[in-house]
């Protein structure tokens, strides 16, 4: 999980120091790639994922989401070029899907009360 914040935070980075920013907005329409359909979807499941949490007195159930989530992350970069994307409106979608992410686990590793380390 914090090895997935880690590497969020550095690809980001490293294409700051190419001149390329985090895009305003994005067309999510262009996200077809099955890794990048599971890992929207998973996203989504948050509030129904801390509902169940909350419900069951079950914090662990936050810790699978995380662990699930970082696991899509990485599949996701391994399979889907962030960098170079076939466009740059692909690429914009990318680098915004991965900074949702990283917020996400952010968020999660908040509540778990987990530090977010920038590097690794």
């Amino acid at each position: 999980m914090q090895y997935a914040h880690a590497r969020i935070c550095s690809l980001i980075s490293n294409l700051a120091s190419e001149g390329v920013g985090i895009p305003e907005s994005a067309d999510f329409t262009l996200l077809d790639n099955p890794r990048e359909i599971e890992l929207i979807r998973h996203i989504a499941s948050l509030p129904h994922e801390i509902e169940i949490a909350a419900k069951n007195y079950d914090p662990a159930k936050m810790t699978k989401y995380a662990v699930d989530l970082a696991t899509l992350f990485h599949r996701f970069y391994d399979g889907c070029s962030v960098k170079n994307a076939e466009t740059p409106e692909l690429m914009n979608a990318r680098i915004l899907l991965s900074v949702i992410v990283r917020q996400v686990l952010r968020n999660v590793l908040t509540i778990l009360k987990i530090d977010q380390p920038e590097k690794m």
